[in-house]
């Protein structure tokens, strides 16, 4: 009966050690989930942030309904400040935009680029050729496949990257005959039937 009530009792100054011992962990285990949620917090921001970043500015649909796209590049491309605060206002019409290549580099014409509200003096041609900066491989085979294939190169999209460089997304594109536009249009008539009709049901 001794040893059970000994047992019992525990030994002497062994609970009061476990209470302290959990008494130290339970500030730790506090600042650790803080830590953890602060994480959280700047991984959403961070998040946020780069999908904005990488969000297009502009985007040339009417590309997509006259071509097919081969081919894709991302480019850099040479702009004046008042041209970048235009872009983040989204102040860009590429619809009658195109690219060509010209003494060994690559350059970018029609793509109006509005005048920056502040810009006074310092606004440029809203249409005026910009060069696009790529790697003098990728300059060399767009050169071949425009000058042997008679593809095209058209710019489909303008966003910023997510180091705040704008971009230009180049496509190699091949041109639609009047019936590869009509099988297009059937296609999405049927793929909007088809999303109608999954709705009903």
């Amino acid at each position: 009966m001794a040893v059970g009530a000994e047992a019992a009792a525990g030994v002497p100054g062994q609970d009061e050690a476990n209470a302290e011992s959990l008494r130290s962990q339970k500030p730790q285990n506090r600042c650790a989930r803080r830590i953890a949620t602060l994480a959280e917090g700047v991984f959403c921001v961070l998040s946020a942030s780069f999908l904005r970043l990488m969000k297009p500015v502009a985007l040339n649909r009417k590309a997509y309904h006259d071509y097919f796209v081969e081919e894709t590049y991302e480019a850099g491309v040479q702009l004046f400040g008042t041209e970048v605060k235009s872009l983040r206002s989204h102040s860009v019409d590429m619809s009658d935009g195109y690219a060509r290549v010209e003494g060994g580099e690559v350059y970018m014409y029609d793509v109006h680029v509005a005048p920056y509200s502040h810009g006074n003096v310092h606004n440029r041609n809203p249409k005026r050729r910009r060069k696009l900066l790529l790697k003098k491989e990728e300059i060399r085979r767009l050169f071949g496949k425009t000058q042997l294939r008679g593809l095209t190169m058209i710019p489909l999209k303008i966003y910023f990257s997510a180091r705040g460089y704008a971009k230009v997304e180049l496509g190699l594109c091949r041109g639609k005959k009047d019936i590869d536009r009509r099988e297009v249009l059937k296609k999405r008539a049927l793929e909007r039937e088809d999303r109608a009709e999954f709705r009903r049901r």
